[in-house]
């Protein structure tokens, strides 16, 4: 591995996004609206098939109240600090 790369160790970050939609019962309507972005933009983050910016998975997070390390896969450790 080259210095300076993260190892992702667990789930990809479209599939524990994917897993926070269905626990929080959010509509992907209600998270994009909440977020100020495109529902299909959404979708296609879910899908793996886009990454969000950091600001926006830095909002993604605030939603679901996990760490961005846990929502990309690098750590279990879930909820943010306060």
């Amino acid at each position: 591995m080259r210095r300076g790369t993260t190892r992702i160790k667990g789930p990809f970050m479209h599939e524990r996004f994917k897993a926070l939609m269905v626990e929080s019962q959010c509509t992907w309507h209600e998270l994009a609206d909440h977020l100020g972005v495109n529902e299909i933009f959404l979708r296609m983050i879910a899908r793996g098939k886009r990454k969000p910016s950091n600001e926006l998975l830095i909002e993604i997070c605030k939603a679901f109240d996990c760490r961005p390390a846990y929502l990309l896969g690098i750590s279990d450790e879930r909820t943010m600090l306060p």
